[in-house]
């Protein structure tokens, strides 16, 4: 029997300037599900990657209501522990919830965004055939 396991962990503060930041999350992904290409991997992403994600999905299966993301925030204490945990826990529920919807496991996009550090300009790029880089060479 297949399983996935995927875990959302250790939310990181990058600091662009006094004023300027964004918080990443480690996605780590266990399976031995045939959809995967490598059985363990981890990346790190920000919200914002998670929006473009959801966005890629609804965009390619219009008739289908992908999982709701956590709220985003425009102004943020990035201390606060709450928020963060809160943001971690609602991440987690979106990827395990998607992964268990067929067609969305079906996608290259869903692949590379779990299973390298690849931007989101790479991977649209790949979906639309300019680039072909391949998951089990940009694993980690």
């Amino acid at each position: 029997m297949s399983s996935t396991q995927i875990l959302v962990q250790e939310p990181l503060l990058v600091r662009l300037s006094p004023v300027s930041s964004y918080t990443t999350f480690t996605i780590y992904v266990k399976t031995n599900h045939p959809a995967f290409s490598v059985p363990k991997s981890s990346c790190r992403r920000k919200y914002s990657e998670f929006q473009w994600l959801r966005q890629i999905l609804i965009r390619h299966h219009p008739y289908r209501n992908p999982p709701q993301l956590p709220p985003s925030v425009f102004f943020l204490n990035s201390k606060d522990e709450k928020f963060l945990e809160e943001r971690r826990h609602g991440l987690q529920v979106f990827l395990r919830e998607l992964i268990g919807v067929p067609c969305y496991l079906g996608e290259k996009a869903v692949h590379m965004f779990l299973q390298t550090e690849l931007s989101t300009d790479c991977i649209e790029e790949n979906i639309k055939g300019i680039r072909d880089d391949s998951v089990i060479k940009n694993a980690k």
